[in-house]
């Protein structure tokens, strides 16, 4: 629970571990085929922005965005599954499948992305 609460919601890693024998098979997770909604981020004109910033401000920069997106991702019921330069990959409708189906999964994915709003250009 510590290693999943630390990575995903408290609402995710609480059902991975109400589920974990559905989840896991000898102590590694249990293969599965999902449809699965996938979210790409990307802070558009990063490179021209960073060219402006200290090393510090650039930092700073991007972990408010990495930070606040994460929260949103998963609020919307997603999982953070990378982080790479200035993106992040996220899924939606893992590791089980919700119960709204995945129609409901690629809504939640493009609602998590409403914080765009608070002044990045992504």
């Amino acid at each position: 629970m510590t290693l999943f609460s630390r990575h995903l919601s408290p609402e995710m890693a609480e059902e991975i571990w109400r589920r974990r024998d559905e989840f896991a098979e000898g102590g590694r997770p249990r293969p599965v085929s999902l449809p699965v909604t996938v979210l790409f981020l990307d802070l558009r004109g990063y490179t021209s922005t960073s060219e402006k910033l200290t090393p510090i401000e650039l930092m700073d920069w991007i972990n408010e965005f990495m930070g606040v997106m994460a929260d949103e991702i998963m609020r919307h019921g997603g999982m953070v599954d990378d982080y790479f330069g200035d993106g992040i990959k996220a899924g939606f409708g893992v590791p089980f499948v919700h119960p709204d189906g995945p129609a409901a999964d690629a809504r939640r994915a493009v609602e998590s992305r409403g914080t765009w709003r608070l002044g990045w250009t992504a």
